[in-house]
This record gives structure tokens, C-alpha cells and sequence, in this order.
């Protein structure tokens, strides 16, 4: 059962096994924002919440981590 947590204000989940632990967010994405080595604390993922952009449809944010999506078939 994957515990829950939270990345600058946004819910996740996490899993892992004793090698790696990821953390994904729970309501958006798919995204994994955290990967964790072993039983470590640091994040091998990029952290960017205050990295934002004006757009004519309100602000876009680079949370880091990373995008998750299926490949491209032809």
C-alpha cells in the first residue's frame, strides 16, 4: 500500500522497496517528483516550485521531477 506524503503543497503517494523509493503526485501528472536510493534522503530529482511562467492562461509551473507518458506509435 503506498504511503502518502506531500511536494510543496501537493499530495503524494509514495513506493518503494529496499533498493529505490519513488514518490508520485497523487492528483496530477503522471509525474514522479522524488527518487530515493537505498534508504537515503536525497532527492535525485530536480525540486523547482518557485520556478514559474506567465502565460496568457495564467501561470505555468516547473515542479521538477519527472513526466511520465506512454511512447508515440505510428
Amino acid at each position: 500500500m503506498p504511503s502518502t506524503g506531500d511536494f510543496h503543497g501537493l499530495p503524494t503517494r509514495s513506493i518503494g522497496n529496499q533498493h529505490l523509493r519513488i514518490e508520485f503526485l497523487a492528483e496530477a501528472g503522471p509525474r514522479i517528483v522524488r527518487l530515493f536510493v537505498g534508504g537515503g534522503d536525497d532527492n535525485l530529482l530536480a525540486e523547482l516550485p518557485e520556478v514559474k511562467m506567465e502565460t496568457p492562461y495564467g501561470d505555468y509551473s516547473l515542479y521538477g521531477g519527472h513526466r511520465l507518458c506512454s511512447p508515440v506509435r505510428t
